[in-house]
């Protein structure tokens, strides 16, 4: 089908994924994930690729799916790092996983394609901790 063919052709055109990083920590973790991803967007031919599948998703039911089937295996790899941060207790069972996956892939992709704010490590140092310290605030009444 269309949809296989696209998927193939991202996954042919994406660097291999590394291992699932394990620091011990939600915050090490994320900060090997967020960078890699940033990495794989920026450098590789998937990032050439990226604005242009975007604009075909918006109208094409069958290049968004393609695009759903290739981002949920990487995805994955974040959820991963979620469920053991929820394991070691550093994250709530109560916060929306994919919602919070959505956040951390969304403002990658929002500077490589919107804006010329900085991916380099301390942007993305940045990203990660204040996602963080937003999610330790998670839950609390600041009242």
């Amino acid at each position: 089908s269309k949809v296989d063919l696209i998927v193939a052709a991202c996954h042919a055109a994406a660097p291999p994924l590394d291992e699932v990083p394990d620091t011990g920590t939600l915050r090490g973790d994320l900060v090997e994930l967020i960078g890699s991803l940033s990495r794989t967007i920026s450098s590789s031919e998937v990032g050439a690729l990226l604005p242009a599948m975007v604009a075909g998703a918006v109208v094409n039911d069958e290049v968004r799916e393609a695009l759903r089937a290739f981002s949920s295996g990487r995805r994955s790899r974040m959820a991963e790092v979620l469920r053991r941060a929820v394991a070691r207790g550093e994250l709530s069972e109560a916060v929306d996983r994919e919602l919070l996956v959505d956040q951390m892939v969304g403002a990658i992709i929002y500077r490589r394609l919107f804006s010329t704010r900085p991916t380099d490590a301390a942007a993305l140092t940045s990203l990660v901790d204040q996602t963080i310290a937003g999610l330790a605030a998670f839950g609390n009444d600041p009242a």
